[in-house]
């Protein structure tokens, strides 16, 4: 118990929890297994004895297992390591309970939503935008591996209100004795269809920019990539030294060949590189 209360208060600790995954797994497994065999022995016991505090203590171990085992999946399937914190996870995997919460109504809800009739149809679009308020207002607390995933899903959410309301709007103009639909409804309309364009606008953005981070890094490494053997330092030290013969006008800057030691510039001069070198095809 003394253990569970220990990793409970540095699992609600979020991200300055730096505990395993993987330990939290195994060696609160060995604690359940312990806690039940502690309870069967305590039950065999004559009537009279408690046993509420081992029953309160399975039930919350079990229910932090399941948590720790979904945490560990989750990871996995980022492709990152049995190794990863608690805390990590918490901080850049874990949905917040209103993107679970979404997530799970739309995906019943667009099941359904082909089934039924235009006043059902106005209580999903009402429901629906109840669920997108709560995810743009939690949208600070987005974890960075999942923030184009839900941005996807901001846009489908979207796009499937506005299909809504195009139905209803549809049905109640044939049905009234206007031709189109009333200002309310297609006001209604408007807005989807426009959030709906905002954040498709918001998540191409946002992977521009991740892309356009992608390729300063490669060209930042490529800096420190050798030309001849290949060694990468990281991008906390100082780029390779490079040739001077290929600081030409005709080659980027970006192109010239580095190296991590002389030997390296040497070898490959003889290599090749001297027959490809601005240097010498200029001369």
């Amino acid at each position: 118990m003394e253990w569970l209360d220990k990793a409970e208060q540095s699992c609600e600790a979020r991200e300055q929890c730096g505990i395993s995954l993987h330990w939290l797994i195994t060696d609160g497994s060995k604690h359940l297994v312990s806690l039940e065999m502690c309870e069967s022995v305590v039950v065999s016991n004559p009537p009279g004895v408690t046993v509420t505090p081992l029953q309160a203590g399975l039930t919350k171990l079990t229910k932090w297992l399941e948590r720790w085992r979904a945490a560990a999946a989750e990871a996995a399937a980022l492709g990152l390591s049995r190794d990863t914190s608690y805390g990590y996870w918490q901080h850049n995997i874990e949905l917040p309970e209103e993107v679970t919460e979404a997530t799970r109504w739309f995906d019943t809800a667009e099941k359904l939503a082909k089934a039924v009739d235009t006043s059902r149809l106005v209580k999903f679009a009402s429901d629906g935008e109840r669920h997108i308020w709560a995810v743009e207002a939690c949208r600070s607390s987005w974890p960075q591996f999942r923030h184009w995933s839900i941005q996807r899903s901001f846009v489908k959410w979207n796009m499937l209100l506005a299909e809504w309301c195009e139905l209803v709007a549809s049905t109640a103009s044939d049905q009234v004795q206007a031709e189109r639909p009333d200002v309310a409804t297609m006001d209604l309309i408007t807005q989807q269809l426009d959030r709906a364009v905002d954040c498709l606008g918001d998540a191409r953005a946002e992977k521009k920019k991740k892309m356009e981070r992608r390729i300063r890094k490669a060209d930042m490494l490529k800096k420190r990539t050798c030309s001849y053997c290949g060694t990468t330092n990281p991008l906390s030290q100082v780029s390779f030294a490079y040739c001077g013969g290929c600081r030409h006008s005709v080659v980027d800057r970006i192109h010239w060949a580095r190296y991590c030691s002389v030997e390296c510039q040497r070898a490959h001069w003889l290599a090749g590189h001297k027959d490809e070198c601005p240097c010498v095809r200029n001369e």
